[in-house]
């Protein structure tokens, strides 16, 4: 069984990203706000616990080390498409359910590139799929 500090280590070299400000969902007002305080490892730990949602800002600068691309529909069929089509390119995608509605494809990368090539792969394997105008994080190719 891996240790709490494993676990974190193992989090943070997956969603890397910023690392002074993050997001997270009001369980009660069903909101979702930006949090302007560092990512620590409390931060985290109430996340992977299911005490409070965590989400991370990607971009820094013009890198990033992950792409998700944001299927807003519970046809399963995009993302089964998309992570089919990613694998051609030799890129493992991972696809998880939405807490809102659809699935999230992740594409990540064991280093920082540049987001604006990560989003031009992203946008080729939409476009192989069909579904082009499926929306794409980061959404900008700098900070």
């Amino acid at each position: 069984m891996r240790t709490t500090e494993q676990k974190l280590a193992l989090f943070r070299s997956c969603f890397t990203g910023r690392t002074d400000v993050h997001g997270t969902y009001d369980l009660q007002f069903k909101e979702a706000r930006q949090v302007k305080r560092p990512v620590t490892d409390e931060v985290i730990c109430d996340h992977l616990e299911g005490r409070q949602p965590y989400g991370f800002y990607p971009l820094v600068e013009d890198r990033c080390n992950v792409v998700v691309a944001d299927f807003d529909h519970e046809d399963l069929a995009g993302p089964m498409e998309f992570v089919a089509a990613s694998k051609r390119y030799g890129i493992t995608a991972y696809t998880e359910k939405s807490k809102r509605k659809g699935y999230h494809c992740w594409m990540f990368f064991s280093t920082a590139i540049p987001a604006v090539k990560g989003r031009k792969v992203a946008r080729l394997v939409l476009a192989d799929i069909g579904l082009p105008s499926t929306e794409i994080f980061p959404k900008q190719d700098a900070l």
